[in-house]
């Protein structure tokens, strides 16, 4: 059955209620809906979006960021000379991450990404100072 069926049976079904009186006196009637959703989302893609908000989903963008900024610190917070080989791999994960978000995110993510990076240069003297505006 094709999207534009199923909303015209739920308008009806919807339209039948109100004239029932099912939809009165419901908790939080005459008050605005909450504004949970991100109004950038297509509507197309609204319910699921918020489906997996309240199932406690993130996109892989936001498990990825985590991820960065845990492994970022743990970077900065072992000695340079002890266990090599562990800060190795975690300098391994941090390159591959940031490629990943780079390449696939969003415009946006990706533009965070890069002042992240920058701004981390910078701080720690390897990088140019940023462009005077």
């Amino acid at each position: 059955m094709a999207l534009g069926a199923l909303a015209w049976i739920a308008e009806q079904r919807i339209a039948q209620a109100v004239a029932q009186g099912k939809l009165s006196n419901l908790p939080g009637e005459g008050r605005p809906l909450p504004d949970d959703i991100d109004p950038l989302v297509p509507e197309e893609l609204r319910v699921m979006v918020r489906v997996l908000k309240h199932a406690g989903a993130v996109p892989w963008q936001v498990q990825a960021w985590r991820e960065l900024d845990s492994l970022e610190s743990a970077s900065a917070q072992q000695p340079r000379r002890d266990n090599a080989g562990e800060r190795q791999k975690i300098e391994q994960r941090l390159l591959e991450l940031r490629v990943r978000l780079e390449h696939e995110a969003p415009d946006s993510v990706r533009c965070v990404v890069r002042a992240r990076g920058a701004r981390r240069e910078r701080a720690a003297g390897r990088g140019a100072p940023p462009p005077q505006t």
